[in-house]
């Protein structure tokens, strides 16, 4: 289903130019890796109808589309923007995103609902053409805010940013055996993971599937896991992240309760070493996730993040009408 008056090509079809889109764009965010794309589809029960778009023959971008229980979204998230390569003329960037608009019309009438929900996160740049095009369309839009880490930083400036109660604590390392694993992760370790997380949550909360994707991503070097392992080798912790080639997505993590309870910082140590590891595979920024206000256990985990950050930008979420 699209309205693209452009050659536009399935994701699956055209590995080699979604590729080459994240390769020669400014800035893929994580969403984009291929292996995320996959995960998220399996985790939501989704559609894939991602494609790369080209503007008379040239490759100009690549668009993040599903349809999930109705409803269509980009990725696990709210429908969002197509990204571009740098060399996309401006011209061009705005037919695609008027077909994009178009496209999300055409999806909404055809499972027959009256708007659709989309997001994007405003960073230094500003407002972009994909929201001032949305505003033109009566989208209504509610904030929200995204926290970030920007690994351009020297490293000493981002230990110097972490909240100052945090910084005694990120020494506290050689209380444990803490790793970072990415390509070389063996599969009984990931199954160490995954058997803790079911431990921490008290239950099974989602299906193996995803589990073995979320490895295929650290396999094929769009992803690591932190893992901290007390003297006796047992694993206490685990954090996981997914990255493209520009920037790292915080994805899950899960701790031993009863050491939390003692007050030991193992999502302290095991979110620094993962600050230091992204920075050193030359990423620009770690995502961290949305800061949430008010009482609750996902306001407390915010806040904890919060302690890491060196920005939090708006979050649009709007509604737009068909």
């Amino acid at each position: 289903m699209s309205a693209m008056p452009f050659d536009v090509r399935p994701r699956a079809d055209d590995a080699e130019g979604w590729a080459s889109v994240l390769a020669s764009s400014g800035h893929a965010p994580a969403a984009y890796a291929s292996t995320m794309i996959d995960y998220q589809a399996a985790y939501h029960g989704l559609t894939d109808l991602s494609m790369t778009i080209r503007d008379g023959g040239s490759l100009v971008g690549a668009w993040v589309l599903g349809v999930g229980e109705g409803v269509p979204v980009s990725s696990g998230a709210p429908a969002g923007p197509p990204l571009f390569v740098t060399a996309a003329q401006e011209r061009s960037r705005k037919r695609v995103i008027d077909a994009c608009l178009d496209t999300l019309a055409l999806l909404c009438a055809t499972l027959g609902r009256p708007s659709w929900t989309g997001e994007e996160i405003v960073g230094p740049g500003g407002l972009s053409l994909w929201h001032r095009r949305l505003a033109e369309r009566a989208a209504a839009v509610t904030v929200g805010y995204e926290l970030f880490a920007d690994l351009s930083w020297r490293l000493d400036a981002l230990r110097l940013n972490v909240r100052k109660s945090y910084r005694p604590l990120l020494g506290k390392a050689d209380l444990w055996r803490v790793e970072v694993l990415g390509p070389e992760l063996a599969p009984e370790t990931w199954d160490e993971c995954r058997e803790l997380h079911r431990m921490v949550a008290g239950r099974t909360t989602r299906p193996r599937e995803t589990w073995d994707l979320q490895f295929r991503a650290i396999s094929a070097g769009e992803g690591f896991v932190v893992t901290l392992r007390e003297a006796e080798d047992m694993l206490i912790g685990y954090a996981l992240f997914h990255h493209s080639r520009h920037e790292a997505l915080y994805a899950s993590a899960a701790y031993d309760r009863g050491l939390e309870a003692q007050g030991l910082p193992l999502g302290h140590v095991s979110l620094w070493r993962a600050i230091e590891h992204a920075k050193g595979l030359g990423l620009r920024s770690l995502r961290l996730g949305e800061r949430v206000y008010g009482p609750g256990k996902e306001a407390t985990i915010s806040l904890f993040k919060e302690g890491f950050a060196t920005h939090m930008f708006p979050r649009f979420r709007t509604e737009t009408p068909v």
